[in-house]
């Protein structure tokens, strides 16, 4: 871990104040919250359609669930507040990804795959946790320059 710290430290105080201050926003917008439910319905949306009306992004399967998951985790992360929203963001979706997986043996054409699911659960919990670092780092940025 300590062969992260300097990297990350390095990282931060290269990145603008404003920058910081906008994720601090995001964390009380009502905007972060709409975008993360209008991501998870689409995720629902595009789960569950017929495979012959299922609609790509042209990427493999899996860099598409890693990408979807991904967002939606960083979103939903933003939007709960509390120290556990990160937790709880993963969490809820991990357990989407797995139920989505799980109803598409009823859509015609599409398997339920439990390596899609895994996928999808990964890039929930890496979404959850840059969002969680990057709340803590405009915490630490923004009480630094306040300080000053």
């Amino acid at each position: 871990m300590a062969l992260l710290a300097k990297p990350l430290e390095q990282i931060h105080s290269k990145i603008p104040i404003a920058v910081w201050k906008l994720v601090l926003a995001a964390q009380r917008s009502a905007w972060t919250k709409a975008a993360s439910g209008i991501c998870i319905l689409l995720i629902v949306i595009f789960s569950l359609l017929p495979q012959d009306e299922r609609v790509t992004a042209g990427l493999p399967g899996k860099v598409e669930h890693f990408l979807a998951y991904g967002v939606t985790g960083l979103l939903l992360a933003l939007s709960i507040r509390g120290r556990n929203g990160p937790f709880l963001a993963a969490a809820a979706l991990a357990w989407i990804a797995s139920l989505l997986e799980f109803l598409q043996q009823w859509s015609p054409g599409r398997h339920p795959r439990v390596s899609d699911a895994l996928v999808s659960a990964v890039a929930a919990m890496l979404g959850a946790g840059l969002a969680a670092w990057l709340g803590y780092r405009a915490q630490v940025a923004f009480t630094t320059t306040q300080d000053q």
